[in-house]
Protein backbone atom coordinates (compact mmCIF):
# COMPACT_ATOMS: atom_id res chain seq x y z
CA UNK A 1 0.00 0.00 0.00
CA UNK A 2 1.22 3.74 -0.94
CA UNK A 3 0.00 6.71 0.16
CA UNK A 4 1.20 9.72 -2.31
CA UNK A 5 0.41 13.20 -1.97
CA UNK A 6 1.00 15.27 -5.04
CA UNK A 7 0.70 19.26 -4.86
CA UNK A 8 -1.23 21.68 -5.74
CA UNK A 9 0.24 22.94 -9.14
CA UNK A 10 -1.49 21.68 -11.83
CA UNK A 11 1.85 20.34 -14.16
CA UNK A 12 2.41 18.10 -10.31
CA UNK A 13 -1.21 16.60 -10.58
CA UNK A 14 -0.85 15.87 -14.06
CA UNK A 15 2.59 14.20 -13.54
CA UNK A 16 1.11 12.04 -10.53
CA UNK A 17 -1.93 11.16 -11.76
CA UNK A 18 -0.45 7.29 -13.20
CA UNK A 19 0.65 6.88 -9.77
CA UNK A 20 -1.88 8.03 -8.18
CA UNK A 21 -3.99 5.57 -10.16
CA UNK A 22 -2.30 2.69 -8.87
CA UNK A 23 -2.41 3.86 -5.04
CA UNK A 24 -4.74 3.43 -2.38
CA UNK A 25 -5.41 6.35 0.31
CA UNK A 26 -4.84 5.76 3.55
CA UNK A 27 -6.73 7.60 6.62
CA UNK A 28 -5.50 9.72 8.63
CA UNK A 29 -3.67 8.54 11.81
CA UNK A 30 -4.52 9.48 15.54
CA UNK A 31 -0.59 8.31 16.43
CA UNK A 32 2.26 10.76 16.83
CA UNK A 33 5.29 11.08 15.25
CA UNK A 34 7.43 8.13 15.83
CA UNK A 35 10.44 11.41 16.04
CA UNK A 36 10.46 14.74 16.62
CA UNK A 37 9.83 17.14 13.42
CA UNK A 38 10.14 20.54 13.14
CA UNK A 39 6.94 21.07 11.11
CA UNK A 40 3.80 19.93 12.83
CA UNK A 41 2.39 19.49 9.18
CA UNK A 42 5.36 17.73 8.18
CA UNK A 43 5.09 15.06 11.63
CA UNK A 44 1.74 14.22 10.77
CA UNK A 45 2.88 13.15 7.15
CA UNK A 46 5.19 10.64 9.54
CA UNK A 47 2.94 9.51 11.69
CA UNK A 48 0.38 8.75 8.83
CA UNK A 49 3.09 7.50 6.70
CA UNK A 50 4.15 4.83 9.43
CA UNK A 51 0.68 4.20 10.42
CA UNK A 52 0.24 3.47 6.92
CA UNK A 53 2.72 0.95 6.65
CA UNK A 54 4.25 2.17 3.60
CA UNK A 55 7.85 0.99 2.24
CA UNK A 56 9.55 4.52 2.00
CA UNK A 57 8.67 7.82 1.87
CA UNK A 58 9.86 9.95 -0.86
CA UNK A 59 9.87 13.71 -0.20
CA UNK A 60 11.83 16.66 -1.03
CA UNK A 61 11.11 18.34 2.17
CA UNK A 62 14.42 19.28 4.24
CA UNK A 63 11.91 18.57 7.60
CA UNK A 64 11.58 15.45 6.54
CA UNK A 65 15.17 14.61 5.14
CA UNK A 66 16.67 15.92 8.31
CA UNK A 67 14.95 13.21 10.37
CA UNK A 68 15.75 10.42 7.31
CA UNK A 69 18.17 8.28 9.98
CA UNK A 70 15.83 8.20 12.82
CA UNK A 71 12.57 6.83 11.42
CA UNK A 72 11.62 3.89 10.81
CA UNK A 73 10.74 3.91 8.07
CA UNK A 74 12.90 4.95 4.93
CA UNK A 75 13.09 8.68 3.91
CA UNK A 76 14.47 9.70 0.73
CA UNK A 77 14.92 12.55 -1.82
CA UNK A 78 13.66 12.07 -5.52
CA UNK A 79 17.33 12.01 -6.37
CA UNK A 80 17.70 8.69 -3.99
CA UNK A 81 14.63 7.57 -5.05
CA UNK A 82 15.80 7.48 -8.45
CA UNK A 83 18.98 5.99 -8.09
CA UNK A 84 16.91 3.38 -6.33
CA UNK A 85 14.44 2.43 -8.85
CA UNK A 86 17.50 1.81 -11.50
CA UNK A 87 18.92 -0.45 -9.03
CA UNK A 88 21.38 1.80 -7.09
CA UNK A 89 22.53 1.14 -3.34
CA UNK A 90 21.19 3.66 -1.01
CA UNK A 91 23.84 3.10 1.79
CA UNK A 92 24.84 6.28 2.55
CA UNK A 93 22.56 8.14 0.15
CA UNK A 94 19.53 9.11 2.25
CA UNK A 95 19.23 12.43 0.70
Amino acid sequence: MATITVGNEHHRQREGAAVLDRCERAPASSEPSPVPVRDADDARILADAVAAGVQILVTGDNDLLDVAEESPIPIVSPRASLMLTRGGSLTGVWT
